[in-house]
């Protein structure tokens, strides 16, 4: 069976198949460069894991206290060899990107210390650890005061205002790599590690955290490689491949990491404790496709958002077929006003560059999902149910 009959199958149109493909063509360029650097960071992958000797043994689950965890140890050292730090700490009882940033703050913070934000107001979810927002167990209630620096205008370092905010109280800079819901650009590891140098010049004691998720392997080097005292993500986002079903990881240097351990598990205790219950073959095997699956997740991002696309949906349309398709012709201001409302819909925010999660529903309007379904697919009622998107906490 032939490709395209596949897709027509499925109801994509010859119009729609052939649009797509010249979006293609024309990303090219950037895919091969997408690939080039998933390449590059197997590599790092394999060799860490040809290196610690990764085998069936590694695989093992272990349940109660989990001492002696050989797979779980090795896994650490093969993500400390992956992101070039000292020590790591992945773990399943690590529950999401905010559990394992708030692990490497609390642990590494002190009551007296000060927190530092050089990048504007940090991601949602962090509000209530930190203590801006209250909540019981806060930074703030254990006497960790915060400080932020607001980003500039056009998004770059605010550096003048970074250089004020560090004093003889501040003991951790953390800095978020992704944009987050926020509509400020993501930041490149040469950014980072500029960023880095800044605040390490001014208070070389400082220590400095970087909350990589949704960063890794998106780049052929980490903000572990630019002078980061700890990188700190999820194992449900970028590393963990699609496969692992919960977990965290912070990799850094063997002293922060260490205290990290503690504050997971309990002081005396550290590394020691904390059974893999079954998850390790996700683990590994998660981190193995990790840097492909990343290129594949780039790819169709990029996709999605090329010019051509985009003019597409500003026109209201969500499909690629060109103008002149009848698809396009349906979904002209015209015919929607002389035509029943379409029997698949979306609902989408008016405000472009914001999450519905945290947008006021009121603000929510209904947009034409323009493309007719296979008729293989299941009646539904009038319109799609509404959902939220799903943070980092959830």
């Amino acid at each position: 069976m032939e490709l395209q009959t596949i897709y027509a199958e499925l109801g994509v149109t010859r119009d729609v198949y052939e649009y797509g493909e010249r979006v293609l063509r024309g990303l090219r360029e950037r895919f091969d460069a997408i690939d080039r650097t998933a390449e590059h960071n197997q590599g790092k992958v394999l060799a860490a894991m040809r290196k610690n000797r990764v085998n069936a043994t590694h695989f093992a689950a272990t349940t109660g206290y989990g001492y002696d965890d050989a797979g779980r140890e090795t896994l650490e050292r093969v993500y400390a060899d992956v992101f070039h730090t000292e020590a790591a700490l992945v773990r399943p009882q690590i529950t999401c990107g905010t559990h394992a940033l708030t692990v490497a703050l609390s642990a590494n913070l002190l009551p007296g210390d000060e927190l530092l934000s050089p990048v504007g107001a940090p991601y949602d979810t962090l509000e209530e650890v930190i203590g801006i927002r209250p909540s019981p167990c806060s930074l703030k209630e254990y006497g960790v005061t915060y400080a932020q620096a607001d980003l500039k205008a056009d998004g770059t370092f605010d550096y003048d205002a970074i250089r004020e905010k560090i004093n003889p109280r501040t003991k951790l800079v953390t800095i978020q790599r992704s944009k987050g819901y926020a509509t400020r650009p993501s930041f490149s590891v040469a950014e980072i590690g500029e960023l880095i140098a800044i605040c390490k010049k001014r208070k070389p004691d400082v220590l400095v955290m970087v909350d990589n998720c949704y960063g890794e392997f998106v780049e052929p080097c980490e903000p572990s490689d630019v002078g980061a005292d700890m990188v700190v993500g999820s194992l449900i986002k970028n590393p963990g491949g699609g496969l692992a079903p919960i977990g965290g990881y912070i990799c850094g240097t063997r002293a922060c990491v260490e205290r990290c351990a503690f504050r997971l598990s309990a002081p005396g205790l550290g590394q020691e404790v904390g059974a893999n219950l079954g998850l390790l073959p996700s683990f590994y095997q998660g981190l193995f496709l990790a840097p492909t699956v990343v290129a594949g997740a780039l790819k169709g991002a990029i996709f999605s958002a090329s010019p051509a696309c985009l003019r597409q949906a500003r026109n209201g349309t969500t499909s690629f077929s060109p103008s002149s398709s009848a698809a396009a012709r349906r979904c002209s201001p015209s015919a929607r006003a002389s035509s029943p409302p379409p029997r698949w819909t979306v609902t989408s925010p008016l405000s472009r560059g914001r999450c519905p999660a945290t947008t006021p529903r009121s603000l929510w309007r209904r947009a034409p999902l323009c493309r007719e379904a296979p008729s293989s697919f299941p009646r539904t009622g009038p319109s799609a149910s509404r959902t939220r998107c799903t943070c980092r906490a959830v």
